[in-house]
């Protein structure tokens, strides 16, 4: 383009150098008062929030170190009361287990206790009946003989039926 064509378009070299001065002054002026306080608080602010990042991230490793021990914790406590849960059972199982053999010694004493007091019974029962019987044999003897028999011969006759009935009691014993 030639100076007449860019005179034409009201191209002036001077108004262009004023214009390019006055711009750069602008941005000197705008980078001073305007764009540093702006960057500035920019800064400041990013700095801030990575200041709160960094926070809350460690805030982050923080819960979940305290989750992690909270947990440690939860199956600890969950271990131990198993383990006392185990140790209950074993104890109440040896109690019961001491108190069912009581419980059989005790049965096992009675039963034999009333063993013994029935052999006793019987034993009375039958000396009872041993002397009730001689009794009646010997009246019954007495009446029979003391008409037929004269006095030796029915002391003969009576101690050989007391010894029947005697061997009579010693079979029933052993029966």
């Amino acid at each position: 383009m030639d100076a007449e064509t860019l005179g034409l378009l009201g191209f002036s070299v001077t108004v262009w150098v004023v214009n390019i001065v006055g711009f750069l002054l602008l941005l000197a002026m705008l980078s001073t008062w305007l764009w540093r306080p702006i960057r500035r608080t920019v800064e400041a602010r990013a700095q801030r929030v990575e200041e709160q990042l960094r926070s809350a991230s460690e805030r982050l490793a923080e819960a979940e170190r305290l989750r992690e021990e909270a947990r440690e914790q939860a199956a600890a406590q969950q271990s131990e009361l198993a383990r006392e849960r185990q140790a209950l059972l074993a104890e109440a199982q040896a109690e019961a287990d001491e108190l069912r053999q009581k419980a059989r010694e005790e049965a096992n004493e009675i039963r034999r206790q009333g063993r013994q007091a029935a052999v006793e019974m019987q034993a009375q029962a039958l000396e009872g009946a041993k002397a009730e019987m001689a009794g009646l044999a010997g009246a019954m003897a007495g009446r029979l003989l003391t008409g037929v028999l004269d006095e030796d011969r029915q002391r003969a006759v009576l101690e050989a039926a007391l010894g029947d009935l005697e061997s009579l009691a010693a079979e029933e014993e052993s029966n």
